[in-house]
């Protein structure tokens, strides 16, 4: 069977979307599946075809960048060729350009999926808030035509200004979770970065507002009174991200600020994200908004014995509503994230449990079999 998954971005870009479908195509190819992406040449130096672990992979080049997404004239030829040649479309949302692919495939009469992914949230502005109507009117004719709709959680679902009318139509997969390798060489990469601390608070992440990172890095002055100055907070991610570009430049003058009590390491590579981990104590999530629907890193850090503190947001909770590995914080607060943090630091035992029990209920054998089933529905 071929499949076309079609996407904004993709590997080497780094995000919870580009890995969940790295890790789901990669894993359907191995299912005996043949698998093609479409996505755009977000980066000039990109090549237009590419071939990665059994993945057909093609690129399609940009005129211009419109804030996160890209004007992309030619994308109606290339994904007219690549539906003729598939038996399924799976279109991951948001995704602006789905709105071509999905008519297209309907008047080719291809199978059509959908996964749900997230909906995007931007910073206050009448553009931004054109641009977020637009993607919520994309949602629904993508949703509405595509024959089934698969999302991470019923939570998520339910509270989703899209999915709730959707309900019907909609499979509810875990996403496909790789657990992470640790590398020793990089271990010791990591650890020579900083000065060895009493405790290590990670936060692992794109650096977008979403992910509510000022937040934990503005709560320096209230760890330090409350277990002392021998803590560090390690940060790993992507910091140039289009339409992100002020709110890089707040983290790094905060970055600036606590200087004494932030490492930022830059981005890591899939397989360097183990030794991350090793070395941390506890991982935060302060995701703010809808953008961030499940937080995969969550499980990451559980496979690695490491437990989590995360919004108490549809989506984004349940890992730890799940797993009991971790706590559960307000949105936008500090004081909520320093509370939960020093409490698991001072009881880390009460927080971690086997890493099978994490196995069992993320198990990435179940949900790639799930999608087979699907798949030939």
């Amino acid at each position: 069977m071929k499949i076309l998954i079609t996407l904004t971005y993709y590997y080497p870009y780094i995000s919870g979307l580009s890995i969940y479908t790295k890790n789901l195509a990669e894993e359907l190819v191995k299912k005996g599946f043949n698998i093609n992406i479409l996505t755009s040449q977000h980066e000039k130096n990109l090549s237009i075809l590419d071939y990665i672990n059994g993945v057909i992979l093609i690129r399609v080049p940009y005129s211009f960048k419109l804030h996160k997404g890209f004007i992309m004239f030619s994308y109606p030829i290339y994904v007219i060729n690549q539906l003729l040649l598939c038996d399924i479309v799976i279109i991951h949302l948001p995704q602006a350009e789905s709105i071509v692919t999905v008519f297209l495939a309907k008047i080719l009469r291809k199978k059509i999926y959908c996964i749900y992914q997230c909906e995007l949230k931007l910073a206050d502005g009448l553009i931004n808030k054109i641009i977020e109507i637009i993607l919520i009117l994309i949602n629904i004719i993508v949703c509405f035509l595509s024959d089934k709709i698969i999302t991470n959680t019923n939570d998520f679902a339910v509270n989703s200004t899209v999915l709730k009318f959707f309900l019907k139509k909609i499979e509810y997969i875990i996403p496909p979770i790789i657990s992470p390798r640790i590398s020793k060489i990089t271990v010791r990469k990591i650890s020579n970065k900083f000065f060895k601390k009493k405790y290590v608070i990670g936060f692992l992440g794109r650096i977008s507002s979403e992910k509510g990172l000022n937040y934990l890095l503005k709560a320096v002055p209230y760890f330090i009174k409350k277990i002392g100055n021998n803590f560090t907070i390690l940060i790993s991610g992507p910091n140039n991200l289009n339409g992100e570009e002020e709110y890089n430049l707040y983290i790094k003058k905060l970055i600036k600020k606590f200087e004494k009590n932030i490492t930022y390491i830059g981005a890591l590579q899939n397989k360097e994200v183990g030794s991350f981990f090793s070395v941390i104590d506890v991982l935060v999530l302060p995701s703010i908004n809808s953008t961030e629907s499940f937080g995969m890193v969550q499980v990451e850090a559980m496979y690695c014995g490491v437990p989590v503190v995360a919004t108490n947001i549809p989506g984004v909770r349940v890992p730890i509503q799940l797993s009991g590995m971790g706590m559960l914080i307000k949105t936008n607060s500090t004081i909520s994230i320093v509370e939960s943090v020093v409490n698991i630091l001072k009881n880390k035992h009460k927080f971690i449990y086997s890493r099978q029990k994490i196995k069992n209920i993320f198990s990435l054998k179940k949900t790639i079999n799930k999608f087979h089933q699907i798949l030939y529905l």
